[in-house]
């Protein structure tokens, strides 16, 4: 059971944020959320890493009302300075 004390939904980052960690020499990389988080946090100023897990739900070719099964992976992403969640690392699905 996952006993986590804060939950969210985090949106892709956006342009403006890529361009931002561009510039400061962090090309984030799939699969390499503590590295993207860590050099993010120490190229930008005001810019904290969050270790926490990221929940996917797996997905299966079963009858609706089957129990639903969801996965936790470690992640890191970043807080900027007013508290909002920035995650750079490039997903692991792209969305449709």
């Amino acid at each position: 059971h996952l006993r986590g004390s804060r939950c969210r939904a985090v949106e892709p980052p956006s342009a403006a944020e890529l361009t931002a960690a561009a510039a400061a020499g962090v090309v984030p990389l799939p699969l390499r959320s503590f590295a993207n988080a860590t050099r993010l946090a120490e190229a930008s100023v005001g810019t904290s890493v969050v270790r926490g897990f990221c929940v996917f739900e797996r997905l299966r070719d079963e009858p609706s009302g089957a129990e639903r099964i969801f996965v936790g992976v470690r992640h890191w992403w970043n807080a900027d300075a007013t508290g909002r969640w920035v995650d750079i690392t490039p997903p692991l699905v792209a969305s449709a």
